[in-house]
């Protein structure tokens, strides 16, 4: 992959500048449609690539740490959700005691 220093600024996108969590660090060519790549560093410290439409429309945020993260905390809520509901259903009741 080859990464020019030398990319121009293409609306407003260029090098320097941050997008959510990724900023661009080079240009790295045109994919199969022609639209121009661009080599971003995420603030996790992994790089990606991204389309100037993604990082202009703001639907490229990161390099797919952002969206782990919420499928992390969706995923806990998820079992803490059905935890309660078992036990407001009775699901979870108190052991009886035996005499």
């Amino acid at each position: 992959m080859h990464v020019s220093s030398e990319a121009p600024m293409l609306e407003g996108v260029g090098i320097g500048n941050r997008y959510g969590r990724l900023v661009v660090i080079g240009s790295s060519g045109l994919d199969a449609h022609r639209n121009r790549l661009w080599l971003c560093l995420c603030d996790c410290g992994n790089t990606a690539q991204a389309r100037t439409t993604e990082l202009r429309r703001g639907s490229r945020k990161s390099c797919g740490c952002l969206r782990l993260g919420r499928v992390k905390r969706r995923r806990k809520k998820s079992i803490d959700t059905r935890a309660l509901n078992r036990f407001l259903s009775g699901g979870l009741s108190k052991p009886k005691n035996r005499i």
